[in-house]
């Protein structure tokens, strides 16, 4: 079984977001609640706000609100859930403005870069 650690996790994603030539940062503070966890971006495509979380797909009410004020402002956002089931490891894309949980797209972690950019995949031919 991996290790489930979220921060882990996070390093990951923007370990896979700079090997796609783009760049990530964690972007929560100690003292600074609600706000999503990394800022993710691409050459060509909007910086992303990602509130990443383990096994389920819920935020909570304060994240929730962030998450919205900065989608009001013009940011994209998204949630991403990473979810094991046997030895894969899927993430999931969910809104995090949203406190349904809804599953919106679910690829083996590989392809995170095309969880977070949809049409990533499609124009690099994957």
């Amino acid at each position: 079984m991996p290790n489930l650690n979220e921060l882990t996790w996070q390093h990951k994603i923007i370990k896979k977001v700079r090997e796609a030539g783009g760049n990530g940062f964690k972007c929560s503070a100690k003292f600074v609640a609600g706000y999503p966890d990394l800022a993710l971006a691409l050459p060509t495509r909007v910086t992303t706000f990602a509130e990443v979380k383990m096994g389920e797909c819920v935020v909570r009410r304060l994240q929730r609100l962030k998450c919205e004020e900065l989608r009001q402002g013009g940011f994209k956002i998204i949630g991403i859930c990473i979810l094991a089931e046997g030895s894969k490891i899927y993430a999931i894309k969910f809104d995090p403005a949203n406190d349904s949980g809804k599953e919106l797209l679910r690829l083996p972690f590989d392809q995170i870069v095309s969880i977070i950019w949809e049409d990533y995949g499609r124009l690099r031919g994957m």
